[in-house]
């Protein structure tokens, strides 16, 4: 199905109901989601506040032995949320209640050797005052690995989606609905254990297919299919695990990204090619502080008249326990990204984020996360700075119900000309699983 915007939910009004970010393995993609796991080699640590089973609390999803060893794992999620700032602009803001409404089904394998995921997803959100900007996301996908034997295995995903673009995304076309589009993507890899040594080889695809929106007040449509295109990434990577706390890693990555039309809107052809090299290492200082972090370079080809683009990359992931009621988790990341804000090849993004989670009690806990991004676009240097916060009190209240409440800032400053925003929102989530 595709989405679109629709209306006649105005009586729904206000109720809490919602949305809810689903944990699945989903598509490795250069800008997407994490592949299937897919090590064997994994270090001995503590568990984090997230990951720590509840037995009496974690939902026991519905065997299903009859297809030969799954589990089935439903859930429906009901948010209710303000936004004072939907359109996402710097002045005449517009705030508007959200009624979201989330149902999501995975369907995992229980087996001891071998791994076979399904996931399906949908994400209706309802606006109060604005029905324009409803919208209904779907996704789904799958994920595998199969054991060769100890030391190697072959995996892969496969998602598709149809969503929107969000208005705080600097490509946004600023049309009278949100812009729609297609993502499928899949990838494929074969990991390799040679005793102390890994080998990990994959492929990757990507490719986006948008649909025209329409100017407010005017008849026409905003051309989209100039953004429709495809990604490709090679990668490889070898580490070499030289005690239980260090395994460093050198991985090489080729990118293409082919954009449907030759030349688009504005007469550029958008279409490039690059590689980037990283080497980097896995840490693990006794299961307290465990993380990777990594550094290297990467350098995109454009056709004239946009310019090369050339980068240090550099970024990583740690974790750290300072008890066990405590998890904090730092991330930072430097990289180029896409973009077909006009007169740019693209923008180098900087990333760097704060996640603190506490168990105040063994069902209540409590999260702050806090990022902070820097994006340098290439070609009519512009620069955004954004900055977000945000807390949540979840409370657990037995294996199928768990309720939220939730604040969120994001705030945008921009050298570019009103693409200044601030939006505060606030939620309250409820959850039903099984």
């Amino acid at each position: 199905m595709t989405a679109r915007v629709f209306g006649g939910f105005a009586g729904i009004g206000r109720i809490a109901l919602g949305a809810m970010a689903f944990a699945v393995v989903v598509t490795s993609m250069p800008a997407a989601a994490q592949d299937t796991n897919r090590r064997t080699l994994t270090l001995l640590r503590q568990e984090t506040v997230s990951e720590r089973p509840r037995p009496e609390l974690d939902p026991e999803g519905i065997p299903v032995d009859d297809l030969g060893g799954f589990v089935f794992f439903p859930s429906l999620v009901l948010q209710e949320q303000f936004v004072d700032n939907i359109f996402f602009v710097d002045s005449n803001v517009t705030g508007d209640f959200i009624t979201r409404v989330s149902p999501t089904v995975q369907l995992n394998s229980d087996w001891n050797n071998h791994e076979l995921n399904f996931f399906g997803e949908m994400d209706m959100g309802v606006h109060a005052l604005n029905p324009r900007e409803n919208f209904i996301n779907w996704q789904a996908g799958l994920s595998g690995r199969i054991d060769i034997s100890r030391d190697t295995n072959v995996y892969g995903s496969f998602s598709w989606a149809d969503t929107h673009e969000s208005r705080g995304s600097p490509d946004d076309a600023a049309g009278v609905h949100p812009a729609f589009y297609d993502v499928w993507g899949g990838n494929v890899g074969v990991y390799q254990q040679i005793n102390r040594m890994y080998v990990d080889l994959s492929a990757e695809v990507q490719q986006f297919i948008w649909k025209n929106v329409e100017l407010d007040g005017i008849p026409v449509n905003i051309n989209m299919q100039d953004r429709d295109r495809t990604q490709y990434a090679w990668n490889a990577e070898v580490g070499y695990e030289i005690d239980p706390e260090f395994t460093p890693f050198l991985r090489a990555t080729y990118y293409k990204t082919n954009y449907r039309l030759s030349l688009d809107d504005a007469g550029v052809d958008r279409d490039s090619h690059g590689f980037g090299i990283v080497g980097g290492t896995q840490l693990n200082f006794s299961g307290v502080l465990f993380g990777d972090v990594f550094a290297g370079f990467r350098h995109q080809n454009f056709v004239s008249p946009l310019s090369n683009s050339n980068s240090i990359n550099f970024g990583g992931n740690l974790t750290w326990l300072p008890d066990t009621l405590t998890t904090v988790i730092l991330s930072l990341n430097h990289d180029l990204q896409e973009t077909t804000v006009a007169g740019n090849a693209g923008f180098a993004a900087s990333r760097a984020g704060l996640t603190v989670d506490h168990e105040f009690l063994r069902n209540l806990i409590f999260s702050f996360a806090g990022s902070f991004e820097y994006d340098d676009f290439k070609g009519t240097g512009r620069h955004d700075a954004i900055f977000r916060v945000g807390l949540q009190a979840r409370y657990l209240m037995n294996r199928n119900l768990y309720l939220s409440v939730a604040y969120d800032m994001q705030n945008r400053a921009s050298n570019a000309g009103a693409q200044d925003y601030l939006v505060n929102t606030g939620m309250v989530r409820l959850e039903l699983q099984y």
